[in-house]
């Protein structure tokens, strides 16, 4: 059987790559590169799909052919194997045979050459125009080639002078830049960060000392045991120690808390709160655990306030036995004011502890 036959041909219109070398080398040089002056071709005007068209329709014709071609040549090898087998019989029959056998056989063997001499000029004709078609796809494949090859060579040679355009443009803006950069560069030699500074001080400044209204004293360190307070504005001459706050704090705590105890009234007197205190401040050499006292100057008469009046601003019922009802608008005598925010009160001889800030001072 015959096979399609397969061609390799060299593609003209190639450039070496030493002669694109060459060429080019005369045309560089360290600061600007100069684009080629030289005309590329025109870019074909011829689409890609007709040559696709053509080749196509070439090589349906191409097949066909080579089909028909291949079928006629097995007709052919057929008919000649059986002119072949009739001209054996004849010999066989005409040696010993009947007159009548031997031309019927005769008869067969010519029909038989004459049918493969027909097979073989249909299968002659056949493979003229296969190869006849075959020029013609071959042709139609190397104009293709030759055409797809310019198209190529001329997307490169634009391609190649846009990006040799391009690069010269940022060659050039690279130039500029560093002039630019050079002029910072100049700019910031001059710059000096002391008269910078020194210049703003001058243009800025407000004076030389600080304002008065400005504490620039150091803060000191203040011992919380060994400060001096003032228990009452009232009181002069008294500077009494942290202990002595604690005993009021004390004080105030055992009033608080008196009316939990079994058995003790619901209000306390106020003389023996002073008396009380008298007890406390009277043994300062006495372990009193966290709460003990270093010897101070005791503040005649009782720690407790004058009484002033207040007014209720909200109501409050008592919680535990030692507090006292109250209603808004009802006027009291604070007795006197503990640090926990529960005061003592008085009102229509009953006494109590009510939230401190619960009363407005009339």
């Amino acid at each position: 059987m015959l096979a399609a036959p397969t061609y390799n041909w060299p593609w003209p219109y190639v450039r070496s790559s030493a002669a694109s070398r060459s060429s080019e080398k005369g045309r560089r040089s360290r600061g600007k590169r100069g684009v080629s002056r030289s005309q590329s071709p025109p870019l074909r005007a011829s689409c890609p799909l007709q040559y696709e068209a053509v080749m196509d329709r070439v090589q349906k014709s191409k097949l066909s052919l080579y089909k028909k071609a291949m079928e006629s040549k097995k007709t052919y090898e057929q008919k000649c194997r059986d002119a072949d087998d009739a001209e054996q019989a004849f010999e066989r029959i005409s040696s010993n045979g009947q007159q009548k056998q031997v031309e019927k056989s005769q008869n067969k063997a010519k029909q038989c050459k004459e049918s493969a001499m027909e097979a073989e000029r249909v299968y002659r004709q056949n493979i003229e125009h296969l190869e006849k078609v075959r020029g013609e796809w071959e042709q139609e494949h190397r104009t293709t080639c030759e055409a797809f090859q310019l198209q190529e060579s001329d997307r490169l040679t634009i391609l190649r002078n846009a990006l040799w355009v391009h690069c010269n443009q940022l060659s050039m803006q690279c130039v500029k830049d560093d002039e630019l950069y050079e002029e910072v560069r100049v700019s910031l030699e001059g710059c000096r960060v002391e008269a910078d500074i020194n210049g703003f001080i001058q243009a800025k400044s407000t004076g030389t000392e600080p304002p008065g209204f400005l504490s620039t004293a150091p803060v000191p360190y203040q011992n919380y045991y060994d400060r001096e307070v003032t228990l009452s504005p009232g009181s002069p001459g008294i500077q009494p120690s942290c202990g002595m706050i604690k005993k009021t704090y004390l004080l105030s705590s055992i009033l608080r808390f008196s009316g939990l105890l079994h058995g003790s009234p619901k209000t306390m007197p106020l003389a023996a709160s002073a008396a009380s205190t008298d007890t406390l401040t009277s043994t300062p050499n006495q372990n009193e655990g966290v709460y003990a006292a270093v010897a101070v100057q005791e503040a005649p008469g009782p720690l407790s306030l004058p009484a002033r009046d207040y007014r209720a601003l909200y109501d409050y019922r008592a919680q535990n036995s030692d507090e006292l009802d109250i209603s808004a608008g009802d006027i009291l005598e604070v007795l006197l004011e503990g640090e926990d925010g529960w005061w003592t009160v008085e009102r229509n001889g009953q006494r109590g502890f009510v939230p401190g800030s619960y009363l407005e001072k009339l």
